[in-house]
């Protein structure tokens, strides 16, 4: 019997081996490597880097970065053979102030390779971002009263204005991850970053943010924030308050709200994208200003994605310039809030 055993294992052991063994005629399993640098670094001058790409299958280098081409874009490699190629990547000037990030991806069929590309900006550019805060530092996992002394977790400003001397003012005003503005879609009709928003309480209620630095050249502004009126709320422009002042005690009323055309009519039920776009009648602009956002009904509205920037060229025909002496004198009080520099 066991040599019978072993005559049937005598005869089944070549077919195994032979079915282990790869087929001739089935191409190798695709290989990527990248060598030479995984990261770019350009002046606001623009360059030119090098990287080598080793693979046996065709493939393609793109990115996110318009600013950012490649020679080659795409080799036809012969499938199973391994070849090496040199790719140029070549940075265009930045003209910006801001500097600015991008992702290089070499991709073939099943795999790819990820390469890092950052540009410093123009000094002798004027800022186009003067503030923008996505209110999402961390995320809180209850309300979060904005006090001095409380918890910073809703400071996650960056832009020109953001300086050591900015400060926050608040009053029945809080971070809260609640009905956050993206919640898969299923509120927002926008491209929102979700997690913490300013939710205003009890009246009075209001979020100040202070000593906000001008460039000379910010005269023509465009300020975007996505708002929710709360459940089953239309939004009214009478009913939401948004201010600018030069000195904090004399406020002028911003111009309305204006919503993207997905919108329609004013927003019910949900996170919509608003803009406010106004001009400054000053020669120069001041060298800092204040805005202040107020409900005038008490636990209903939130406020997300806050940012102010330079309009655009083809923005300028929707410009409202606002006139200073149309003032109305507010006092802000309460301790204000440092701000934490990222």
């Amino acid at each position: 019997m066991k040599k019978y055993l072993l005559f049937v294992l005598s005869l089944c052991l070549p077919l195994f081996l032979s079915s282990c063994q790869r087929d001739p005629d089935q191409p190798a399993l695709p290989e990527l490597s990248v060598s030479g640098t995984t990261s770019f670094s350009f002046d606001a001058g623009g360059g030119t880097g090098t990287f080598t790409v080793q693979a046996n299958r065709p493939f393609s280098v793109i990115s996110d970065a318009t600013w950012l081409a490649f020679d080659p874009q795409h080799v036809d490699q012969t499938v199973g053979e391994t070849g090496e190629h040199v790719i140029t990547v070549t940075a265009l000037p930045n003209t910006r102030f801001e500097d600015r990030n991008g992702t290089v991806v070499v991709k073939i069929s099943s795999d790819h390779k990820d390469l890092s590309v950052a540009q410093t900006g123009n000094p002798n550019s004027t800022p186009s971002v003067v503030y923008t805060n996505d209110f999402d530092k961390g995320t809180s996992t209850e309300s979060e009263p904005l006090t001095a002394g409380g918890s910073d977790i809703w400071q996650n400003a960056t832009g020109y204005g953001v300086t050591s001397s900015l400060q926050y003012y608040a009053s029945n005003a809080s971070a809260r991850s609640t009905r956050a503005s993206d919640s898969d879609n299923k509120y927002s009709d926008y491209d929102a970053s979700g997690d913490n928003n300013i939710f205003f309480g009890k009246l009075p209620t209001y979020f100040v943010i202070s000593g906000l630095k001008l460039h000379p050249q910010h005269k023509n502004l465009v300020m975007t924030f996505g708002v929710d009126p709360g459940q089953d709320k239309t939004f009214a422009d009478e009913d939401f308050s948004v201010m600018i002042s030069k000195d904090g005690n004399s406020w002028v009323a911003l111009p309305a709200c204006e919503f993207s055309d997905e919108v329609g009519e004013a927003p019910v039920r949900l996170w919509a994208f608003a803009s406010i776009y106004f001009s400054l009648p000053d020669e120069t602009a001041p060298e800092s200003v204040w805005i202040r956002f107020s409900p005038g009904v008490e636990s209903s509205y939130r406020i997300d994605d806050l940012t102010l920037r330079m309009a655009e060229e083809y923005e300028t025909d929707r410009l409202t310039k606002i006139d200073w002496s149309d003032s109305q004198t507010i006092s802000i009080s309460g301790t204000p809030i440092d701000v934490v520099l990222q």
